[in-house]
């Protein structure tokens, strides 16, 4: 608790909220099959303890969030449009912090014959 004393006037009356900038500390695995699925673990400071307060997206397109504990997110990759270097972004509160993660072509199996 902060308590704030105006000389002449007297104790502020109010909450008082700090926070910390999102700083990502690491993610594993930074690869994965492009038509989504992967389970990925992000490691960051400030994603505070409420699960429903943070979004994280891939190619414009939200995640699943499944965990948060210890400053490690837990979610799962949505389906991407393409292959390659995709921008990610975690935020809550409204900051945001930065990732790239790359998608690789997918197989898909149309058929299967004798």
């Amino acid at each position: 608790a902060i308590t704030v004393y105006v000389q002449g006037i007297g104790f502020a009356l109010s909450n008082f909220t700090h926070l910390v900038p999102v700083n990502i500390t690491s993610l594993s695995p930074t690869s994965g099959s492009q038509g989504g699925g992967q389970v990925v673990a992000l490691q960051a400071i400030g994603l505070g303890t409420v699960l429903g307060d943070i979004s994280v997206f891939l190619g414009g397109h939200a995640a699943v969030l499944t965990r948060l504990a210890n400053n490690t997110l837990l979610f799962t990759t949505p389906p991407l449009n393409s292959s390659g270097t995709i921008s990610g972004a975690v935020s809550i509160n409204n900051q945001t912090a930065a990732f790239s993660y790359t998608a690789e072509a997918s197989v898909n199996v149309t058929g299967v014959s004798p």
